[in-house]
C-alpha cells in the first residue's frame, strides 16, 4: 500500500513490522524481478528460483511502474536493474524492497488502493492465495 512517497509492506492481509523496532516496514522502491523456476528431482515441494542470467522486471517507484530487465553474471555477480531502453534503473533514495517471483507468475499493482497482488500458477504447491 502506498504510504505518501513509500509503499506498506503487508502479508496475507496484515501490516509488517520491524521485529527489533516494531516500525511498519516501509520501501521507497519496489522491484519485482522474474525469475525462472524449475524443481529438484522434479519435486514441487524442492522449488529453485534462478537467480542468474537475465528476465524481466517491474519497479514501481513514486506511484508510477516502469518495465524493464534484471541482469546477473554468475553466482558471484550483483544484480543488476534496467529499464526497457537499456538504462541503469534510478531508484529513490531509501529502502528498496525486491520481491523475487517465479516468471510464469502474474502480478499487478492497483494505483487506486495501492495494492499490489501477485497471482501463482495453477497446480503451484503450498503458494498463498492470490492477494496475499
Amino acid at each position: 500500500m502506498v504510504f505518501g512517497s513509500a509503499y506498506e509492506r503487508w502479508y496475507c492481509g496484515s501490516k509488517q513490522f520491524d521485529g527489533a523496532s516494531r516500525k511498519r516496514i516501509i520501501a521507497h522502491n519496489v522491484i519485482v524481478q522474474y525469475c525462472p523456476l524449475s524443481y529438484i528431482d522434479n519435486v514441487m515441494s524442492r522449488p529453485v528460483l534462478t537467480l542468474t542470467g537475465e528476465g524481466r522486471m517491474d519497479a514501481y517507484i513514486d506511484g508510477c511502474r516502469t518495465e524493464g530487465f534484471w541482469r546477473r553474471d554468475g553466482e558471484e555477480g550483483q544484480t543488476q536493474f534496467f529499464d526497457a531502453d537499456g538504462n541503469a534503473l534510478k531508484l529513490r533514495p531509501g529502502k528498496t524492497f525486491i520481491q523475487v517471483i517465479p516468471e510464469e507468475y502474474g502480478f499487478a499493482y492497483d494505483g487506486r488502493s495501492g495494492i499490489f497482488h501477485c497471482s501463482y500458477a495453477p497446480g503451484s504447491l503450498n503458494g498463498p492465495r492470490a492477494g496475499d
